[in-house]
């Protein structure tokens, strides 16, 4: 469920018990909320265009130069 610190809850696959305390806390806790928002979107950056583009751009050149 998160790909970072900050940007979601990790949670045990299966665990359903887990998954609902895990929303429950965030449903109930508004800071938590913000936080996980931010850094969601701070991780996102690393998905924009320009930053894929330039990680596509650097497997390119490695395989070309090898």
């Amino acid at each position: 469920m998160c790909h970072g610190p900050g940007a979601g809850i990790a949670v045990p696959a299966f665990e359903v018990a887990e998954l609902a305390a895990a929303v429950t806390a965030v449903v109930a806790d508004e800071d938590l909320r913000v936080r996980l928002g931010r850094g969601a979107r701070e991780r996102s950056a690393d998905y924009d265009r320009e930053a894929t583009g330039a990680r596509y751009q650097q497997l390119a050149a490695s395989l070309l130069a090898a």
